[in-house]
């Protein structure tokens, strides 16, 4: 019977002797665990870039925000929606990005949603890097952990309903 093993050699001078000590160590197991996580790092490598591409391909802007509701990242649509880069909002709140009468409208949609852990619809006017004025949908869905279903952040879809809206 084969199996994969681990050899350490050590030399031992005794007596003028010149020896050796051979350490033989079967690592079948290490070798299963160490194939079990490269495919386990190959499943979420591709998840990852599953969830990268439905993000980056859709025309809605796509935000995700930690727990305490601040921007972490964001999607090309968001930036050609806004005019404003990830870094120019990254740490800020989604309220930078919402006409002052429609703000309350954004902070208790985000408390009911953090209490309830249902997602939160709402129609606001958003205002872009510019100033430009537009009427919005926005859909406010939260992040769980997997592990103890625990709130860990917001995913928010804003999506421009102006020309809907005209017709």
């Amino acid at each position: 019977t084969t199996f994969p093993v681990e050899i350490v050699v050590a030399p031992i001078n005794l007596s003028n002797h010149k020896m050796f000590t051979l350490f033989i160590k079967d690592i079948t197991e290490y070798e299963k665990s160490q194939e079990i996580l490269r495919q386990s790092e190959n499943h979420t490598r591709q998840i990852k870039e599953r969830i990268e591409t439905i993000l980056n391909s859709n025309n809605d802007a796509i935000i995700v925000m930690g727990v305490d509701f601040t921007f972490e990242q964001a999607n090309p649509a968001f930036r050609r929606l806004f005019s404003y880069e990830t870094d120019d909002v990254y740490g800020e709140t989604l309220i930078k990005l919402v006409e002052p009468e429609f703000q309350r409208n954004i902070e208790e949609s985000m408390d009911l949603l953090v209490e309830s852990l249902m997602p939160q619809r709402l129609e606001i006017v958003a205002r872009r890097k510019d100033g430009m004025k537009f009427e919005a949908d926005v859909v406010m869905s939260p992040i769980n952990n997997a592990s103890n279903n625990s709130f860990s952040g917001i995913i928010c879809s804003i999506r421009d309903i102006t020309e809907w809206k005209e017709m």
